[in-house]
């Protein structure tokens, strides 16, 4: 038995940071240490690791026909096999993963032993935000649980963004309709992480490097350690 307790202020959500690595789980605990990655890191890393191009990137997977006639009368049947995905990679971002009480047990120990807790989730991200925005030109910041669950589609008259277009004039085009960083595909291994993300999209990479990490320091009382094998 230890004296670690559960110490997250009243209406937050409980949340964790798992750490692998002694030297930045002391790190984050004294100094508020954070080392912030891109969405381009994440996907080259789960490109690696199991041959996943989409992580880090919307994606809609239809199951059945989608008929659609443009306003000049042109028909169009798209059809989608299994496998296939319409997809759109988000602006310029970081990220900060957190996680849940309702993680599995075998992805915790995945992501390390050494765990510590979010006291305010709306705090650090207000601390993150300030901090960031000292190295790169922040544009907005989104937080929260990760949606498990593929992206819906729209129609537009807009080009921007586009994943088919169906028609230039009239313009008609087939696109994502809710496209964020707080979202992956329903598949494992995440649905078993019950991850929330801290994101910050920017104007640009720090020092135009996507592979580089932005390290920042927060206040260190954000955090506190919690030994999940304590009982």
């Amino acid at each position: 038995m230890t004296n670690d307790y559960i110490k997250t202020n009243y209406e937050e959500p409980i949340l964790f940071r798992t750490l692998k690595d002694k030297d930045v789980y002391e790190n984050t605990k004294e100094k508020g240490s954070l080392w912030l990655r891109t969405g381009v890191y994440y996907q080259q890393l789960e490109d690696k690791i199991r041959s996943d191009k989409l992580e880090g990137v919307n994606a809609a997977h239809p199951t059945f026909q989608l008929a659609l006639k443009t306003e000049n009368n042109v028909e169009f049947n798209i059809i989608c096999d299994e496998s296939s995905t319409l997809s759109l990679t988000t602006i310029p971002h970081y990220i900060i993963s957190l996680h849940g009480t309702n993680i599995s047990k075998e992805q915790h120990a995945d992501f390390g032993a050494m765990t510590l807790g979010i006291k305010s989730l709306s705090s650090l991200v207000g601390e993150v935000v300030s901090e960031v925005s000292k190295s790169v030109g922040v544009i907005k910041c989104s937080y929260g649980p990760v949606k498990y669950q593929y992206a819906a589609l729209k129609l537009s008259n807009s080009s921007q963004d586009s994943n088919i277009e169906l028609s230039e004039t009239p313009p008609m085009h087939l696109k994502l309709y809710n496209s964020d960083a707080l979202r992956k595909r329903p598949i494992e291994p995440f649905i078993s992480q019950d991850e929330w993300r801290i994101v910050v999209f920017t104007k640009n990479y720090y020092k135009d490097d996507p592979k580089l990490a932005l390290k920042i320091n927060v206040r260190a009382s954000n955090f506190y350690p919690y030994n999940v094998n304590k009982i």
